[in-house]
């Protein structure tokens, strides 16, 4: 990141304007702002979602979990393809920061695995996030979480989105997010895909499903019932639970 763009504090997007990105600052702007945010701050946030409905904190987990492991490379392409081989980020951009600050509060983010909603989600979270998860937010996580375990052997993700419908309080739409950002945090385990926990999948690895109209993003696409939660995922990002101590199993 450039001199000038370190002065403006991080400043990626301007929601008073139309801004155009271009994928290195990008991604220059990733490394930056992830190095200034913990697992257990974006899992703190992603809790006190379950409580408050503040959808723009629970995105947050969802965008830096696809960082985590993000190289931080020099945008890459094939011969007239404007995506990154590496990231699918975009040599230029034109970005409306309204619309992506409409969709972290009204869903709850739908682009988490795209470079530039990532920098600007991480740029909000630092903004506006604070700690403030109770004992009694972390009975809502465990409630979710037993919820996901409970669902029958290979479930379809629509009949998961219909059992969270008694634990989180909203919408379909923003159930499914939710769902969708438990998979990019790689807390429900999926059988044979990496996804983003301990190590990046590049644009090009992130296999399709052959299911018809199949519009889940990687790597949650390819969740049937029955596969688990990743305890070492639920202590990196929410800690032990407060009768059991310990430390996280995953390194970051």
């Amino acid at each position: 990141m450039d001199a000038t763009n370190a002065a403006r504090g991080l400043r990626l997007c301007d929601t008073r304007r139309r801004n155009v990105s271009r994928a290195d600052a990008v991604l220059d702007q990733i490394g930056l702002l992830r190095s200034r945010i913990s697992p257990h701050r974006v899992g703190a946030a992603f809790v006190e979602s379950l409580a408050s409905g503040r959808l723009g904190l629970r995105s947050g987990l969802g965008s830096y979990a696809v960082a985590l492991r993000l190289p931080l490379h020099r945008f890459s392409s094939t011969s007239g393809d404007r995506r990154c081989q590496v990231c699918g980020g975009y040599d230029t951009e034109n970005l409306d920061c309204n619309v992506l600050n409409f969709e972290r509060h009204k869903w709850g983010g739908v682009r988490h695995d795209k470079p530039a909603y990532i920098a600007f989600d991480l740029e909000r979270f630092i903004a506006e996030s604070a700690e403030t998860s109770t004992d009694c937010d972390r009975e809502k996580l465990d409630r979710l979480l037993a919820t996901v375990e409970s669902v029958q052997v290979g479930a379809k993700l629509s009949e998961l989105v219909r059992a969270l419908k008694s634990v989180v309080p909203g919408n379909d739409a923003q159930r499914r997010t939710l769902v969708a950002i438990l998979g990019y945090a790689g807390i429900v385990q999926i059988a044979d895909r990496s996804g983003f926990l301990r190590s990046f999948t590049r644009v090009a690895d992130r296999e399709e499903t052959p299911w018809y109209k199949d519009d889940w993003p990687y790597p949650i696409r390819w969740w049937r019932g029955g596969q688990g939660i990743d305890a070492e995922a639920v202590r990196l990002w929410f800690g032990e639970p407060p009768s059991t101590g310990g430390a996280a199993g995953v390194s970051i």
